[in-house]
């Protein structure tokens, strides 16, 4: 039994995979603020860009296909 603070994102890979994953609450870590060049101001300004994330699947990548998606992005073809 592990008690840890985690994105839901960090989760979705294990769930999907059928591993025995239990979540028990949420808690709110905070608002997050995209850094980047001159003439991105938000999200969808990211279509047709390279983004860095700390690699594929992980949960940084996970969160940000998320949010691409709800600004209607397809975090697969549009951001590389």
């Amino acid at each position: 039994m592990d008690f840890s603070l985690g994105y839901a994102s960090y989760f979705v890979a294990a769930i999907d995979a059928g591993e025995p994953v239990v979540l028990l609450a949420g808690i709110h870590v905070g608002c997050f603020e995209l850094f980047a060049r001159e003439g991105i101001r938000g999200v969808a300004d990211l279509k047709g860009k390279n983004v860095g994330v700390e690699g594929l699947g992980t949960s940084p990548h996970v969160f940000l296909a998320a949010i691409a998606s709800h600004v209607g992005l397809n975090p697969t073809t549009d951001i590389r």
